[in-house]
């Protein structure tokens, strides 16, 4: 059987944004073990324009995410170290995440597949940046995403006997990284009392999520997942 294991960033804060360093810490209890390609990151995003009045964004606005790479452009690098030893420095990460969609999906797969639009990844994201719940004033939407990172692409069980400590370090991209507006300087909206010269965004409560499971036997049964007090 498997489980649920979540990990909060080693630094709490009350949200996190441009050129943050947001580390997690992943160790297991002995004999467990991680299941490949089931580290998730998840959380609320909340983004805003410098709008003298309502900051928050609308449909008008029409800011998006690229189409490929979503959620994941808000990740400027990723480090991956394993027992004090690093094994991955992933720079220009949203770059890579992008080629890899590019090379896997169509943009008819990206719409309507639910994997892909919890990564705020295809032509609808800026209606889904528009929010639909709230974290105190700020309007957010929910994502999941998984990281393209090595031990997700493991070909065997991520075991606490070998990977007694795993530590994830993710450097924040700036928000004229992630974020662009479709529309002109001369468009009417950008110039009466709704313009906006910037944006800026916010990652509330993020998770690190994970499948766990036994080792020894390696009875890993996704359809059965609990949540776990462990990690």
């Amino acid at each position: 059987m498997s489980y649920y294991s979540a990990v909060q960033p080693s630094s709490l804060k009350q949200y996190y944004s441009e050129n943050d360093i947001v580390d997690f810490i992943i160790k297991m209890k002995t004999g467990r073990a991680i299941l490949p390609g089931s580290i998730r990151l998840s959380g609320q995003l909340s983004v805003e324009t410098n709008r003298a009045t309502d900051k928050k964004i609308v449909l008008e606005d029409m800011v998006h995410l690229d189409q490929y790479a979503g959620v994941h452009s808000f990740i400027r690098s990723i480090n991956t170290q394993v027992n004090n030893s690093t094994i991955e420095n992933v720079q220009q990460y949203p770059r890579i995440v992008s080629m890899m969609t590019q090379a896997n999906s169509t943009l008819e797969s990206l719409v309507t597949s639910s994997s892909n639009l919890c990564e705020l990844k295809g032509l609808t994201n800026h209606f889904q940046l528009v929010g639909n719940s709230n974290v105190g004033d700020a309007s957010t939407i929910s994502f999941s995403m998984l990281p393209q990172i090595s031990l997700n692409m493991a070909s065997d069980l991520i075991a606490q006997e070998k990977f007694q400590n795993i530590q994830l370090s993710m450097v924040l991209a700036n928000s004229v990284e992630a974020l662009f507006t479709s529309l002109k300087q001369n468009d009417e909206r950008m110039k009466g009392i709704d313009k906006f010269t910037s944006l800026e965004y916010k990652l509330f409560n993020l998770l690190l999520i994970k499948s766990i499971c036994d080792s020894a036997t390696a009875l890993c049964i996704s359809d059965n997942l609990k949540l776990s007090p462990f990690i």
